[in-house]
């Protein structure tokens, strides 16, 4: 016998081979016993008996009518004390989650249940139902526990985005089982509350689209922002943006009644190329359908949809430099962008800063989530196709498919089957 592969448990002194199997030192029983007595030592420490039942999720969210902890069949709620933080905390520790601390405190309240929640799912309906008009822009911190397997699983968001709900958004997190799909399903809920919501907003509100749910630092951030740290940390985007107007202006590439800085930046934003632009739509059916695009990872992803007051913005025709605020500002009508900027019903807001700040957020322009399994209800709600929504050569030109002629194919089988031939 190799020496290697006889031990001694130092817990239970009992002797024996080391396994293989027992590589892992959890896989070692011994090690497993000890490591879930531990656990159940913990959970034996929440009051109300919540340490018994099977799924705990611990909500970020401020609970405006809360009194005292609700007791019902399906679920128990509490409000999160040291006691209970400290809890939390030997939990998350015994199964070695660095980012332990954070999520508790920013957590105020223990939700204890029979059934499995999906967690994705209740942040997006939590939000859509519970943001209105004026949204905190996040989707909040769950965190949950499934005791009979030890095993953790979390979103988290910074402890500053909590979302105010009341018991009713209590009660209802409680409904969004997985079992309602047998009856009407959460989708359905979810998709008559979003299509509201957006039928309401349509004629004094602007849309975009975005097929994930991305919320950059400092607030939602044009290209420009995004992808030049050294401009922004140097307060240099409007210096490094009119230079490439100009220079483009100076080429003689437009008629003159068209050569204006809107005509350049709108042809710049329409080949990718970045700016301080945001695209916005007068369409919301032209924002579902980018936001049921797939995204580059092909992962089932949360997307969102901007929703953009347009009372709080100023309208302008045409840009001049330096800008000193954020302004509404419709695309030139240039030979190159004429069918895409109509198609899409553009309009663009300008961020001189190259993002819309945080306190901005909320107020000026609010979001609603869409969970991964809408898109493709959503997608064909819209009635929307590419062909329809970019409408030009440089569409034509960027789609392979177009270059897919019959002749092609033709050749390209041909050449399939003269290669099995060969075979």
């Amino acid at each position: 016998m190799n020496e290697n592969s006889y031990f001694i448990c130092k817990r239970c002194g009992i002797e024996g081979v080391k396994s293989p199997l027992y590589k892992d030192e959890m896989c070692d029983p011994c090690n497993r016993i000890f490591y879930m007595e531990k656990i159940r030592d913990e959970l034996d420490k929440f009051p109300l008996d919540i340490g018994n039942k099977p799924f705990l999720y611990a909500l970020n969210v401020s609970i405006d009518d809360y009194e005292e902890p609700i007791t019902t069949k399906d679920y128990t709620l509490i409000k999160i004390d040291e006691r209970i933080r400290q809890v939390l905390n030997n939990l998350l520790e015994l199964v070695s989650l660095d980012i332990r601390q954070e999520v508790i405190d920013s957590s105020g309240y223990l939700f204890a249940t029979d059934t499995y929640l999906n967690i994705g799912r209740v942040e997006c309906h939590l939000h859509n139902r519970f943001s209105g008009k004026s949204c905190e822009f996040s989707r909040s911190a769950i965190l949950g526990f499934t005791t009979q397997y030890s095993d953790w699983k979390f979103r988290y968001k910074p402890a500053n985005n909590v979302l105010r709900i009341t018991t009713e958004g209590v009660e209802e997190i409680s409904k969004l089982r997985l079992d309602i799909s047998k009856s009407i399903t959460l989708d359905e809920i979810d998709a008559r509350f979003i299509l509201k919501r957006l039928e309401e907003s349509k004629d004094s509100h602007l849309f975009r689209g975005i097929n994930r749910h991305y919320f950059h630092n400092d607030g939602i951030a044009a290209s420009i922002y995004r992808n030049n740290n050294d401009l922004v940390e140097h307060g240099k985007l409007q210096e490094h943006e009119n230079e490439i107007v100009k220079n483009l202006l100076s080429k003689g590439l437009y008629l003159p009644e068209q050569s204006r800085p809107i005509s350049a930046l709108t042809d710049l934003r329409h080949f990718g190329k970045d700016t301080c632009l945001l695209d916005f739509s007068e369409d919301f059916k032209i924002a579902l359908f980018f936001s049921c695009q797939p995204t580059m990872n092909k992962s089932a992803t949360v997307a969102e949809i901007l929703v953009l007051d347009k009372s709080e913005y100023e309208q302008k025709e045409d840009i001049a430099y330096p800008n000193e605020e954020d302004f509404l500002i419709s695309p030139a009508i240039t030979d190159i962008t004429r069918n895409r900027v109509e198609a899409q019903q553009s309009v663009f807001l300008y961020c001189h800063q190259g993002h819309l700040p945080r306190e901005t957020c909320g107020t000026k322009v609010s979001n609603l989530l869409i969970a991964p399994s809408l898109k493709p209800a959503f997608y064909d709600y819209c009635e929307y196709s590419d062909e329809m929504v970019y409408p030009d050569f440089h569409s034509f030109i960027e789609n392979p498919q177009n270059f897919m002629t019959k002749a092609k194919q033709d050749c390209q089988d041909e050449g399939k089957k003269e290669d099995k031939e060969y075979v």
